[in-house]
């Protein structure tokens, strides 16, 4: 089973299970990567920290200490 792939509505992440506290293991914490990225095609930009930070579809914008 290594084709094809599995569409996760992005309302999973608002579940009540999926936001019980818990520690986060490696494939949960990927996933919340994904469904944190930037999905609209268009570039979006905003200033963060004094600085203009642009971004586009499948980037994420996160310091260190958010990703902690």
């Amino acid at each position: 089973m290594n084709n094809g792939f599995v569409k996760i509505s992005r309302k999973f992440f608002t579940h009540e299970l999926w936001n019980l506290n818990r520690t986060f293991s490696q494939g949960e914490a990927w996933l919340d990567f994904i469904q944190l990225a930037r999905y609209d095609l268009e570039p979006h930009t905003e200033n963060i920290g004094g600085r203009d930070i642009t971004w586009c579809r499948g980037q994420l914008v996160a310091s260190n200490r958010y990703l902690m």
